[in-house]
């Protein structure tokens, strides 16, 4: 994690950071300097909406256009996959050229990109933030886990949608875990624990304390990653909980703050 010398702004994983990857996890005192100039921010929905920016979305040519249609087949043929023997999924897959100025602000959950240079960025105020890399190829995703999307499977299928367009195997992808309401204090009802009736890989998902039920979303993502072939050796978590550190973090649930913190994520060239 690289803190800064004197005051964090922002928080960064060590693993992408040696891939080559310009990223960084927000905080509540992270500045417009701290981000990319131009980036793509997306605005939740809650669900499990993935938009995809990709070069194969802008070619105007025929070749070009038959090649991006038979790649966006593949993806949606690996969608198709993804939300079977979920209850209630109903993934939405956006495909998009590069628009001529970053949007501020897109509606989706998760965002796929393999142009090299584009920034990704996703909001979250308690919820988790996940960076996706594709190491050999640079394309990369940004996630954003909240109990709702998670339940939906998200994680896994942000990580097939973006092996869907790179044609790589999960062996070959990072992912940073971002700061977010920790298992320490995200009680939640007995209708969360229903939601995930359908998800796989529930093991130490929920705890029971004393009277109530608490969730451990970093958990559950990095299930959800093991499960699409990823390793733990391959999954980095910036540690903090946004409920308990109110010097460092905003939190709509702690303390009912309107602000949100920004994580962002660049394509790399590939190898």
């Amino acid at each position: 994690m690289d803190c800064g010398e004197k005051v964090v702004t922002i928080l960064r994983s060590t693993l992408l950071a040696r891939e080559g990857f310009e990223h960084g996890f927000g905080t509540r005192r992270t500045t417009s300097e701290d981000l990319p100039e131009k980036i793509h921010i997306l605005v939740q929905v809650h669900g499990e909406r993935i938009v995809v920016l990709s070069e194969y979305a802008q070619s105007s040519t025929q070749d070009a256009g038959e090649s991006h249609n038979r790649r966006e087949e593949r993806v949606k043929s690996v969608i198709r996959d993804a939300q079977s023997g979920i209850p209630g999924s109903n993934l939405d897959v956006i495909f998009k050229g590069l628009p001529d100025q970053p949007f501020r602000f897109d509606e989706g959950d998760a965002m796929v990109c393999d142009i090299p240079g584009i920034s990704m960025g996703i909001r979250t105020a308690d919820c988790l933030p996940l960076l996706i890399v594709d190491r050999l190829k640079g394309a990369a995703a940004a996630v954003h886990c909240g109990w709702r999307s998670l339940a939906l499977g998200l994680a896994g299928k942000a990580v097939r949608v973006l092996t869907g367009i790179t044609g790589n195997s999960g062996k070959y992808l990072l992912a940073a875990i971002g700061p977010s309401i920790g298992s320490c204090c995200y009680e939640v009802g007995q209708e969360v624990r229903e939601a995930f009736g359908g998800v796989q890989g529930q093991e130490g998902l929920f705890e029971q304390r004393d009277d109530g039920l608490y969730l451990d979303l970093a958990s559950g993502v990095k299930t959800q990653l093991i499960m699409e072939g990823m390793t733990p050796e391959t999954i980095d978590e910036i540690v903090g909980c946004t409920s308990c550190n109110p010097d460092l973090f905003w939190s709509w649930r702690a303390r009912k703050e309107e602000e949100r913190m920004v994580s962002f994520l660049t394509v790399r060239e590939p190898y």
